[in-house]
C-alpha cells in the first residue's frame, strides 16, 4: 500500500481550477482521509471535507494521489497541491509533514450537471477553483453574491458569480 510518506508533490504544479451550492466560500478543511479509491486496485485518494465557515454547508473532494492512469494521477496531485498551497499548508510538497485538517482557503463551487434518483432530479456540484483565504472575492452562495452585486453596482458576471476587478473563472480543470 502506498503511503503519504511516499508522496512527493515537488514535481506537481499548482493549478487553478465541489454539499455547497454554486458560489464562492471561505472554508476550513476537516475529516481528511487517505483511503483506497472506490474503483479499487492500486488507486488511492485523499478525501477532504470543506466546511463553510459561515455555516452554508460542506462539500467533499477526492484527490487521485496514486492512480493507474498517469493523467488522472497528475491532475489529482496538481489539484491537491493547489489546495494545500492556497490553504497555507507548511509543506505542500510533502503533505504528510503537517495536518491537512484545519486549512483555511476560499473555493469556487460550480454546478456539475444533473442526475435522477427515485424519480427526482438533483444537481451535483464540484469545486472548480481554490484560492487563498485573503483573496478579495466575496463569499457565500451564488444567489447572495448576485443580489449583493446588483445592489453594489454590477461588474462582470462569470459562472453565476458577480465580480468586479477579478479575473474570469474560465480556468476549468480538464478531465
Amino acid at each position: 500500500m502506498p503511503s503519504l510518506n511516499d508522496l512527493d508533490l515537488s514535481e506537481s504544479r499548482v493549478s487553478n481550477g465541489p454539499t455547497l451550492r454554486a458560489g464562492c466560500y471561505l472554508v476550513r478543511t476537516r475529516d481528511s482521509e487517505y483511503k483506497r479509491a472506490a474503483s479499487g486496485g492500486q488507486n488511492w485518494i485523499e478525501q477532504v471535507t470543506f466546511e463553510d465557515t459561515e455555516g452554508h454547508g460542506q462539500i467533499k473532494e477526492s484527490f487521485n494521489l496514486f492512480h493507474s492512469s498517469s493523467e488522472a494521477q497528475r491532475i489529482g496531485r496538481e489539484q491537491f497541491k493547489t489546495m494545500l498551497t492556497h490553504g497555507k499548508h507548511p509543506n505542500p510538497d510533502k503533505p504528510s509533514s503537517a495536518p491537512i485538517d484545519g486549512l483555511l482557503l476560499k473555493i469556487i463551487v460550480k454546478a456539475d450537471g444533473t442526475y435522477q434518483r427515485d424519480g427526482q432530479t438533483f444537481t451535483s456540484y464540484r469545486i472548480s477553483r481554490y484560492m487563498s483565504a485573503d483573496n478579495p472575492m466575496p463569499t457565500g452562495p451564488a444567489e447572495a453574491l448576485q443580489s449583493s452585486a446588483k445592489v453594489n453596482g454590477g461588474g462582470q458576471s462569470y459562472g453565476g458569480l458577480q465580480q468586479s476587478h477579478q479575473r474570469p473563472l474560465d480556468d476549468e480543470i480538464p478531465f
